[in-house]
């Protein structure tokens, strides 16, 4: 199918096509400016049927598909940034790189004020941690409750 002839390459263009989408609807006033910025994060398992999926995997669900990463602006549901993995993919595979993407796409449209990202457990890491601290961004991060965490509530 078309889709099965894109390279690497030709996804990183797509992703500036979308940067320049993004730039020019902002800039027309739909962007957040010098206000909050508040994105969700979150990874989501895409179920697919057939045995010719590239990339389709079985993960935790124990079903066949795609893990994605999304980041979606909370207040209008406009999708900001996405990112195909493997369905086998952990959840933390590939966060660090995709927060820098995200927060350098939202700053290059024109996002000046504070970004705050909202992300579930599974993006949780020291490392994720402390990107978002030297790009300036707050966060709110669900953490796994274990036995030490769960001691000190």
């Amino acid at each position: 199918t078309f889709l099965r002839a894109f390279t690497f390459g030709h996804i990183r263009q797509l992703d500036k096509v979308i940067d320049t989408v993004i730039s020019r609807a902002w800039a027309l006033g739909i962007g957040p400016g010098a206000e909050r910025l508040v994105v969700d994060m979150d990874s989501t398992i895409c179920e697919v049927h057939g045995k010719l999926k590239q990339g389709a995997g079985y993960g935790y669900t124990k079903k066949l598909g795609y893990h994605p990463l999304l980041a979606t602006r909370a207040t209008t549901g406009e999708v900001l940034h996405a990112r195909m993995r493997k369905g086998a993919a952990n959840t933390q595979r590939g966060v660090k790189r995709f927060v820098a993407e995200l927060v350098a796409r939202c700053r290059r449209a024109g996002s000046t004020g504070e970004i705050v990202l909202r992300m579930d457990s599974g993006s949780w890491s020291k490392d994720t941690i402390s990107l978002c601290e030297r790009l300036d961004v707050r966060y709110v991060m669900a953490i796994r409750a274990n036995t030490p965490v769960v001691a000190r509530a």
